[in-house]
C-alpha cells in the first residue's frame, strides 16, 4: 500500500510540476526516487479546472487508501475505542479551492 501511495504522490507532483518521477525499489527491498531525463512544461494538455479535478481524484485515493488502512487497524480495538470515536461508513474528501 506504501508504494501506491508513493505513486499517487508522484502523479501530484506530475500535474504540479511537469516534472515526472520514477519509483524504483532496490534489491535492498528500498524505494529510491528519479527524476526522469525528459520533463514536459506543466501540464498543458489540461486546461486548469481538469486538473485542480485529477489532483483532487488521486488525493481522495490517497485518503481511501489511508482511511482503509486506520479502519482496519482499530477494528481490534473496537471496544476501548467506540467512544472516543464516532462510526460512520463516510470517507474524508479533500476539497481544492477553484
Amino acid at each position: 500500500m506504501s508504494e501506491r501511495i508513493l505513486n499517487l504522490t508522484l502523479e501530484i507532483i506530475y500535474l504540479l510540476t511537469g516534472e515526472k518521477f520514477t519509483a524504483i525499489k532496490t534489491e535492498s527491498g528500498r524505494l529510491s526516487i528519479t527524476l526522469d531525463p525528459i520533463t514536459d512544461p506543466p501540464l498543458r494538455l489540461f486546461k486548469h479546472g481538469k486538473k485542480n479535478k485529477k489532483i483532487l481524484e488521486v488525493t481522495n485515493k490517497i485518503l481511501e487508501l489511508l482511511s482503509g488502512e486506520e479502519r482496519g487497524h482499530l477494528q481490534g480495538h473496537k471496544v476501548r475505542m467506540k467512544d472516543h470515536y464516532p462510526q460512520t461508513s463516510a470517507v474524508p474528501v479533500c476539497l481544492l479551492r477553484e
